[in-house]
């Protein structure tokens, strides 16, 4: 008896014990429960997502929530431009305005590219679990080096998605070289954790400040955002920069026609020996990247006779959806075979139409 009475105490205290850790917990016991219902979102209609084909049907069935840009150069005319005028949340894209602004830059002779700076305050920069894989590239990049050139910062910036070596750029440019579509990427998620600060002046303090840059960076190690998926997806609607499909064209057509060194080589890379199909372009570009509900990409083939130009820009993704093409990269493939084949360019084109 006196066993059984013991037993019931201890499983009363458990419980006790149990619920109280909920309680001190409960914000995260919350996010976990809503990430768990979130990503159930669009299940279905992800798992009808096999094809690059198969992504043209979703476009036509979310006519608001998509903008999509294929042309040649050269005959925009005969080019396709479903929403291209819509200003969309966009994620690594938006790097392309920093790699515009820095070559503008050079070829003024207001920056050189030969210019050694520190690694270590690039990775000032580097918020953890935020740009793990893009951080873990650049480093990866730089090897054992305490200094490396500005045009390897770029090439960071845009062939590694590395957040850190964009934001090092964006303060090395300055604000009045900056187009509006620029905004750091450490400071918008600090911002996102301090809103009484706007992401320009965050993301100096990151670089000026130690003491609040540990704060920082150790407090994300250790919690995170605090933020449900869903939650992240509207703060990135919210607060993520903004342009069109056809400024993003434009950019990739400056590139194309731009005969500046710091414009073009930190974006190209050739295409494999055995790769077919191929024969009449020389490089390829392709660039871009996917945050929860926002997926933005873009890219050229370029060859003697000019080249292609694809822009395609997503909002509101249902979270199954964007989880099924980070995992599969049928957006990335989609966007490749509207670049190199033509027919599947024509009935994209009939589809949308």
């Amino acid at each position: 008896m006196n066993l059984g009475r013991h037993l019931l105490i201890a499983a009363g205290l458990l419980a006790a014990f149990v619920i109280g850790l909920l309680i001190r917990n409960w914000e995260s016991v919350e996010a976990a429960f809503s990430n768990m219902t979130a990503l159930a979102e669009g299940k279905e209609e992800a798992a009808s997502l096999q094809l690059p084909a198969d992504l043209l049907t979703y476009l036509q069935h979310h006519p608001d929530d998509v903008s999509l840009v294929a042309y040649d150069l050269g005959h925009e005319a005969d080019g396709l431009f479903w929403n291209a005028d819509v200003e969309r949340a966009t994620t690594a894209l938006a790097k392309l305005w920093t790699l515009a602004a820095y070559a503008k830059q050079v070829t003024a002779g207001h920056i050189n590219p030969d210019t050694l700076v520190s690694v270590s305050e690039i990775a000032n920069y580097d918020l953890p679990g935020i740009n793990a894989d893009g951080h873990a590239r650049a480093m990866q990049r730089f090897g054992e080096a305490d200094s490396v050139m500005l045009a390897q910062v770029v090439e960071a910036m845009m062939q590694d998605n590395h957040h850190a070596a964009a934001d090092f750029l964006v303060m090395q440019l300055g604000d009045s070289a900056l187009p509006q579509q620029v905004v750091p990427h450490s400071g918008l998620f600090l911002h996102w954790l301090d809103e009484a600060h706007d992401p320009l002046a965050q993301t100096r303090r990151l670089a000026e400040d130690a003491a609040f840059r540990f704060e920082a960076q150790e407090r994300l190690r250790t919690q995170g955002l605090g933020l449900s998926i869903q939650q992240q997806r509207a703060r990135a609607h919210a607060t993520f920069p903004r342009s069109t499909a056809t400024a993003y064209a434009d950019l990739f057509a400056r590139a194309l026609v731009d005969s500046v060194a710091a414009l073009r080589p930190p974006l190209e890379q050739p295409f494999p020996a055995d790769t077919t199909g191929v024969a009449a372009y020389d490089a390829f570009a392709v660039h871009g990247g996917a945050f929860p509900g926002v997926i933005s990409l873009g890219g050229y083939v370029r060859g003697p006779d000019g080249g292609r130009i694809v822009v395609l820009l997503l909002e509101n993704v249902p979270l199954a959806v964007f989880y099924h093409l980070a995992q599969t990269s049928l957006d990335k493939g989609f966007v490749l075979q509207l670049l190199l084949d033509g027919a599947f360019s024509e009935e994209v084109r009939e589809g949308l139409s």
